[in-house]
């Protein structure tokens, strides 16, 4: 907020745009007042107006301080509002639907899989992310040790098991 002395809003011509209003023309008094001092350090135009101003006689100023008023806005135009009028409120929501939509059904399917994973062992049949559908033989830290045809082993990954086959579903796949 701005702060302005007592004597300088009294000074103060109201706000009007130059269109309006023509340049104001300085009245003797305030010609008076920066004419007397010639020896002085020259004064502002505020100083002088506010020399103007006093009371007749007492050149005091005053020392007390006004809040000045906003100026009221346009009919168009609003004021500051909350926190919910602002564009905040559409970007937690979207981000919100975004999380519920998408990321916690990635993360709950993400949590079986593992389970499911970490479930398998030895003797089960599995479906390999790259089609080859095997029985583990072994399972180890992180891998499989997995029979992919009668004397052909192959070592995978965990990761690379896509999910467990029932025997019915691997005799029909055969």
């Amino acid at each position: 907020m701005n702060y302005i002395s007592i004597a300088q809003a009294a000074a103060q011509p109201p706000a009007a745009t130059p269109a309006q209003t023509p340049a104001p023309a300085q009245t003797q008094a305030q010609t008076a007042a920066v004419s007397a001092a010639p020896s002085a350090p020259a004064q502002t135009q505020t100083q002088a107006q506010t020399a103007a101003a006093a009371p007749s006689g007492d050149a005091k100023e005053q020392t007390g301080t006004v809040q000045q008023q906003p100026q009221p806005q346009a009919d168009g135009q609003r004021q500051g509002g909350g926190f919910l009028d602002g564009p905040w409120v559409m970007m937690l929501l979207l981000i919100g639907i975004f999380y519920f939509m998408m990321i916690r059904p990635q993360q709950r399917k993400e949590k079986e899989r593992r389970k499911m994973i970490s479930e398998i062992r030895a003797g089960a049949r599995v479906l390999m992310t790259n089609g080859f559908v095997g029985t583990v033989k072994e399972a180890r830290d992180n891998s499989f040790l997995v029979e992919i045809a009668p004397g052909v082993n192959a070592e995978v990954v965990k990761s690379a098991v896509q999910q467990v086959v029932s025997a019915e579903s691997a005799a029909q796949a055969k």
